[in-house]
């Protein structure tokens, strides 16, 4: 069974969809047009979905706080100590529990599949396998 191919568009062609539509083209035309899937343009136009919001559920960490664990990652890293994924993990769990918000991890700790995600919204890390760079002794 193939899966679907799903449409690569900007938010920059969605919203000329949506204007094009309130400016009286017909949905399938400003779909084709603008190369943005015929559901979606008719959902937003609609009222149906929100502007700028994603699919799926809301991200357990708000966009600033995974800003700042990226900042903090970056940082750490600078200094010689990168973060292990276990770092990570347990770094998000105390800073939940800090905030006292409850969330759907189990244990209150993030997983796998988090991990990934969190890694797939922010391409700017890297995960990489350390090397020991030891100095040789002259022979």
């Amino acid at each position: 069974m193939d899966k679907k191919k799903r449409l690569n568009y900007s938010s920059e062609a969605l919203n000329k969809a949506i204007g094009a539509v309130q400016a009286g083209m017909p949905v399938k035309t400003a779909s084709k047009k603008y190369n943005v899937p015929r559901a979606t343009l008719q959902d937003k136009v609609k009222g149906r979905t929100l502007l700028g919001k994603k699919c799926g559920p809301e991200t357990t960490l708000t966009e600033p706080e995974e800003s700042l664990l990226v900042q903090w990652l970056f940082d750490i890293s600078k200094r010689g100590f990168p973060a292990t994924k276990k770092q990570v993990l347990d770094s998000v769990q105390l800073l939940l529990k800090e905030l006292g918000r409850t969330n759907k991890f189990t244990d209150g700790r993030p997983g796998r599949k988090w991990y990934e995600l969190f890694l797939k919204r922010h391409p700017e890390l890297t995960t990489r396998i350390p090397q020991n760079h030891l100095a040789q002794e002259p022979s």
